[in-house]
């Protein structure tokens, strides 16, 4: 078996591998010539006669004249094209081809068909589920990102950058901690470095600093990513504005303190009076008419304002 032989079957072996079936067209006679392969690739049977009319009659009308200019830009350029096109199979059912060629000749052009069908349906399943889970991510109400292995935004959705009070635009390929307060930097560096050691499901308060100036606290909810081989390749991190609670916190804490001011000051005021009270009692019970209801009398105030005294001081 000579060279040219062996090329000639290598490259056969390389055609049925990738199901390429090679087809030749003469330009002048508009004759195709088609492989086996070729054919099964346009729902046609190896014996069945493929006509170039019929491969573009079965080609989507929307996509008919793409294919052609295709064609012509290349008999003119002598050159070559590739294109993916939708097209029936005489049975009725709806394909995707790869058909590519080159002009060798001033009058033959040469190529390969693919059918591509599933590979098609792979990349809109995958287009549909990516547009489904980003429609998800950008309608719920909680702030998403994720960030790479350095702590750098490569998504972000509509609700957070609404959080921050700025545009999703300006916040990719930033650090996550850029978007905090100054004195809470290294805090938030703290918690990715955590996540960089594999510690998942963290969930934290963090304070973000609005484009505005302002504060706005979100509960954090983190988890790590890894690739297959196990390394860490980011984080996603989902945040709940948690601002209107904390400030029913602030609030509540900042009642307290007045509350305990309050009676700091009341005690104070009744500390006073009570003093001088209790020891004119003491006088009168020492040095007062002896009249036994008179003592009761004596007895009853100083009691009480002994009484008020112990309350004053818890």
């Amino acid at each position: 078996m000579d060279i040219h032989q062996r090329n000639e079957e290598r490259l056969a072996i390389a055609l049925a591998t990738a199901r390429l079936g090679s087809w030749e067209f003469d330009l002048t006679t508009r004759v195709l010539t088609s492989s086996a392969q070729c054919k099964a690739n346009h729902g046609f049977g190896p014996d069945e006669d493929m006509k170039f009319a019929e491969v573009v009659d079965a080609i989507h009308e929307d996509h008919r004249d793409r294919f052609l200019q295709a064609i012509d830009r290349a008999t003119e350029t002598r050159g070559a094209f590739a294109i993916e096109v939708p097209n029936w199979w005489p049975d009725g059912t709806d394909h995707w081809l790869l058909i590519a060629g080159r002009v060798v000749e001033p009058t033959r052009m040469v190529g390969v068909s693919q059918d591509i069908t599933e590979r098609r349906r792979m990349e809109q399943a995958l287009r549909e589920s990516e547009q489904q889970y980003r429609a998800i991510v950008d309608a719920a109400n909680e702030g998403i990102w994720r960030l790479d292995q350095d702590a750098r935004i490569t998504f972000v959705n509509g609700r957070m950058a609404q959080m921050l009070d700025v545009t999703s635009a300006e916040m990719l390929g930033r650090h996550k901690w850029d978007f905090v307060f100054d004195e809470d930097v290294s805090s938030m560096q703290g918690l990715f470095e955590r996540r960089k050691q594999g510690v998942s499901e963290e969930v934290a308060d963090i304070r973000f600093r609005r484009a505005d100036g302002g504060e706005i606290w979100t509960l954090m909810s983190a988890r790590p990513l890894y690739d297959a081989t196990g390394r860490f390749t980011g984080a996603v991190d989902l945040f709940t504005d948690i601002t209107a609670r904390r400030r029913a916190e602030q609030e509540l804490r900042d009642i307290d303190r007045r509350k305990d001011e309050f009676l700091a000051v009341l005690a104070h005021e009744l500390r006073g009076p009570l003093a001088p009270i209790l020891t004119a009692v003491k006088l009168l019970q020492a040095k007062g008419p002896q009249d036994p209801a008179l003592q009761r009398l004596r007895d009853t105030i100083y009691r009480q304002a002994t009484q008020l005294s112990t309350l004053v001081e818890d």
